[in-house]
């Protein structure tokens, strides 16, 4: 008997755990009908396996069979627990890649820069003000002056991802502007944030720029909203175990609580993961293939009219508000980067340009005048579409060029 109970003991602790669980759709008490199923399957190897082991240990007047199934069970958890107690202890803060680009939890926005923060990231020193803002010129004085204010909104090409803060576009835009312009009280605010898509921008326009009483906006968006795969309008690449739990072991014990305790673990998640490669968006297939044109791609591929609906809404805003807004072309390595991030960009552009056609809009068709320029790759970092510094500077004297033809008017 001393065999039955080593074995079924250990065994019977390993799968108890099993029964304490209601699956989402019942047929059987709170099992479903698989995992009841499975259930029958354990609950007879549960049994079984020490009966035969205890047979074993009688034949061979020993304990050494219950002793080998001790081995193989202590081999088989002890490496488990390892790893979950390893995956605890590296990845068990839900925002801690997002906290490492300087953002906080926002409940509306998903995640925006925090205020008054400094940080280190991509070998470059980022710096926020009060508003959560990017710092530039006139920090001190922009938010009570009476001069121009310039308000820039997008993605991490607009905060200035890889770029200290006197080295982005639009800390250079306000320097040559003051100097063109010979107008100290000029104000260009960098209203970026890593990672926004154009629904994200649109909200942070309303409840952070629209309050500050913006008098021009530029925007320049287009990167964050490019995927092989369709988006809801309301995605914002955000899960909830990242916004609304400290650790995602919380989340996964609220998240399945009424399932059973490996449910909860994050070994499961992650197995979880990799398997289904669960998204909050459905995929498109046969996968872009190289030469297709932009009309070719939307017509698979509803993001694009999901980016032009979020900027005909800014647009709607900024004109109630009497705010002038200003549509810049995203520009990029079109030499070197993906096939499908490069048609759907151009083809983002293009939409942009005709809603500008439409509305009324200013347009500074950035990409227009980029085509001719030589060594593209030069302009940016190694992704191909985030400016360098050399990038950051051609698109504030473009920009900029541009701008002061309207301001003098």
């Amino acid at each position: 008997m001393r065999g039955f109970w080593l074995t079924f003991l250990p065994l019977a602790a390993l799968t108890l755990p099993l029964y304490f669980h209601t699956s989402d759709f019942p047929k059987i008490g709170t099992y479903g009908a698989v995992y009841f199923g499975m259930l029958v399957v354990v609950s007879g190897v549960t049994i079984l396996t020490p009966i035969v082991i205890a047979a074993l240990c009688g034949r061979a007047s020993n304990l050494r069979p219950a002793y080998a199934v001790l081995a193989m069970l202590g081999g088989l958890v002890v490496p488990l627990v390892t790893l979950e107690t390893a995956l605890r202890l590296t990845m068990n803060d839900s925002f801690q890649e997002s906290r490492k680009w300087g953002h906080r939890k926002s409940a509306v926005l998903g995640y925006e820069a925090q205020p008054n923060h400094t940080w280190n990231a991509a070998d470059a020193t980022y710096t926020t003000a009060e508003f959560g803002f990017r710092t530039h010129l006139s920090d001190r004085q922009w938010s009570s002056s009476d001069g121009t204010r310039i308000f820039v909104l997008g993605g991490s090409s607009v905060f200035g991802h890889g770029l200290d803060d006197d080295q982005t576009w639009v800390h250079l835009l306000e320097e040559k502007l003051r100097q063109d312009l010979k107008d100290r009280n000029l104000n260009v605010i960098n209203a970026g944030t890593n990672g926004h898509n154009s629904l994200q921008s649109l909200l942070r326009f309303y409840l952070r720029v629209l309050p500050l009483k913006p008098q021009v906006l530029l925007y320049y968006e287009g990167i964050n909203d490019v995927d092989e795969s369709v988006q809801r309008l309301d995605s914002t690449w955000l899960e909830e175990d990242v916004l609304f739990s400290d650790t995602k072991t919380s989340y996964l014990s609220k998240r399945y609580a009424h399932k059973s305790f490996y449910f909860r673990t994050l070994l499961a998640h992650v197995v979880n993961t990799r398997l289904t490669r669960k998204k909050t968006h459905v995929a498109i297939s046969p996968p872009i293939e190289h030469g297709q044109r932009p009309e070719q791609i939307n017509a698979r591929n509803a993001n694009g009219q999901r980016f032009i609906t979020n900027v005909t809404a800014l647009a709607d805003m900024c004109r109630r508000h009497k705010v002038k807004l200003v549509f810049i072309t995203f520009i990029f390595d079109d030499v070197n980067i993906p096939v499908y991030d490069r048609e759907t960009l151009k083809y983002y552009n293009q939409r942009l340009r005709e809603l500008a056609h439409s509305e009324g809009i200013p347009l500074i068709d950035l990409e227009k005048r980029f085509q001719p320029v030589p060594d593209k790759k030069a302009y940016f970092f190694e992704d191909h579409y985030h400016p360098s510094q050399r990038g950051a500077q051609y698109i504030a004297a473009t920009v900029g060029a541009e701008m002061q033809r309207w301001l003098e008017k």
